[in-house]
C-alpha cells in the first residue's frame, strides 16, 4: 500500500484456485476499504483483502456470498 509516495504496508498474495475472476477486484477493493474503516492497520487490511479476494476467484459464481470480514483475518 502506498500512501502519499511512501509505501506503508506489503503483504504477499494469497494463493487460490482461480476458476472466475468476475468481481475479484471489486471484492478486493471493498474489503479493504471496509477493514480501513473498522481503524485496523494498512498491513492487516491489505491481509484480510487478499484473502477475500482469493475466496472470490475460488469461488464458480460471480456474486459469491462471502463470510464476515473478521472470519478473512
Amino acid at each position: 500500500m502506498v500512501v502519499n509516495g511512501e509505501v506503508t504496508a506489503e503483504v504477499p498474495a494469497v494463493k487460490a484456485k482461480a476458476v472466475n475472476s468476475v468481481g475479484a477486484g471489486d471484492s478486493f477493493c471493498a474489503a479493504l476499504t471496509l477493514a480501513l474503516l473498522q481503524g485496523q492497520s494498512h498491513e492487516d487490511a491489505l491481509k484480510v483483502a487478499a484473502s477475500v479476494g482469493a475466496a472470490a476467484v475460488a469461488d464458480e459464481a460471480s456474486q459469491p456470498k462471502f463470510e464476515s470480514l473478521a472470519s478473512y483475518s
